[in-house]
């Protein structure tokens, strides 16, 4: 059982997730994806998917209780406002459309996707959820995403120095088989990424990013990548 709850996330986890479960209840078998689609006009789609059907028994069986070890277990209702409270907030946003969450309390497989009209959109979007989950008082980091027609870059907002003295040893062996995968796709080629935990796909347009979240929150791998485009000739 986690207890940790860090008080500066990386700014790109979907907060309405995150702060309800992922940090508080979770065992340590689930994966967060980040799936983020940028075209040439810098447009695009977000789509965040958080599966815990690895801990589905273990999360049902929380579920069932009223609170554990001093932490109040959130229902499948407050878990769905909470979701449909995201939905209300990036739908108001400026420049992001068609919103649309799914949630599946059977298998524990929670998604929200969007459309954004640029990258500026992107950030406020995230921005606004970050403010509207987090607790009071919170530092809200930097841009993540800065795109121009030479390059993509991922900022990861999470300060290990100051967020890992907080956790507990044993919440970090909880957190074993946790990841956090990261996929970038562009219409233009890549000619080249900074983080050496990347991997480039087969068509050269899309990078894919996964690391395990215990090196994540210590501070051993982060999400920051800088993403280079091959110049047209």
């Amino acid at each position: 059982m986690l207890k940790f709850r860090p008080q500066s996330p990386p700014m790109r986890f979907p907060i309405f997730i995150c702060l309800s479960f992922t940090l508080l209840f979770l065992p340590g078998c689930f994966d967060l994806v980040e799936d983020i689609s940028v075209h040439s006009d810098g447009s695009g789609s977000f789509l965040f998917l958080a599966n815990l059907s690895q801990s589905r028994i273990k999360l049902k069986t929380l579920m069932a209780l009223d609170s554990v070890d001093g932490f109040k277990v959130p229902s499948v209702g407050q878990l769905t406002a909470e979701i449909e409270k995201a939905t209300r907030l990036l739908s108001a946003s400026d420049g992001i459309t068609h919103v649309e969450n799914k949630k599946n309390f059977d298998d524990f497989i929670f998604s929200m996707h969007f459309d954004f009209r640029d990258v500026t959109c992107l950030n406020k979007a995230l921005i606004t959820l970050f403010v509207a989950f987090s607790p009071k008082g919170t530092p809200v980091p930097q841009s993540s995403f800065k795109l121009d027609s030479q390059s993509f870059t991922c900022t990861d907002g999470y300060d290990a120095t100051k967020e890992k003295k907080k956790i507990p040893r044993k919440d970090l062996v909880l957190m074993g088989d946790a990841n956090m995968t990261c996929i970038y796709r562009f219409d233009q080629s890549i000619a080249e990424f900074s983080n050496t935990d990347a991997k480039l796909s087969k068509n050269g347009k899309s990078v894919l990013l996964r690391v395990p979240v215990p090196d994540l929150v210590n501070g051993n791998k982060h999400l920051t990548n800088s993403i280079k485009f091959l110049e047209n000739k």
